[in-house]
């Protein structure tokens, strides 16, 4: 597999080249990732956030295919909180729709224990401004757990540090 940008390697000069050698060839780490049937951990954990809100952007208008995607995420910032859930994630995304490339920012946090508020931002299909550019919605849910619990995480550091690992 080769991953590359360079137009030398990605484009149709070297496509038959390629595929007389077997070599897969993806311009991005999600294509190629995409290509061995495999998810990054991080697009793993941004999926399993965006999952939870999943229908209610749908249902706000969002022209979002009926599943998830597990890749085009960038920027991803996650903060858990002490029990090991998701308590504050940041990213932007590209979604592809049956009406073109979506594209924007997202924050998603925990509201109150039983409310997660979204936040999207920046948004545009295809390149021109989807509605406002903007989108705020509450959902009655709680944000994935995506970790052990802190002090689970803070025992395991403690006994490598005091080499009982």
């Amino acid at each position: 597999m080769l991953v590359s940008r360079d137009e030398i390697h990605s484009d149709k000069r070297g496509s038959e080249e390629a595929m007389r050698a077997s070599l897969f060839r993806a311009k991005t780490l999600d294509d190629a990732l995409d290509e061995l049937g495999r998810v990054s951990p991080a697009a793993a954990v941004a999926r399993s956030v965006l999952a939870t809100i999943w229908s209610e952007l749908r249902t706000a208008g969002m022209p979002l295919p009926d599943d998830v995607p597990s890749r085009r995420f960038s920027r991803l910032q996650i903060v858990a909180d002490n029990e090991g859930h998701a308590n504050d994630t940041r990213l932007s995304f590209e979604i592809a729709t049956a009406e073109g490339k979506l594209a924007g920012d997202a924050r998603i946090f925990q509201a109150t224990p039983s409310t997660i508020q979204a936040n999207l931002t920046g948004l545009n299909l295809e390149g021109r401004q989807w509605r406002e550019g903007s989108l705020s919605l509450t959902a009655d849910h709680q944000l994935p757990k995506i970790t052990s619990p802190s002090a689970d995480r803070m025992a395991d550091l403690r006994n490598i540090i005091e080499g009982k690992q």
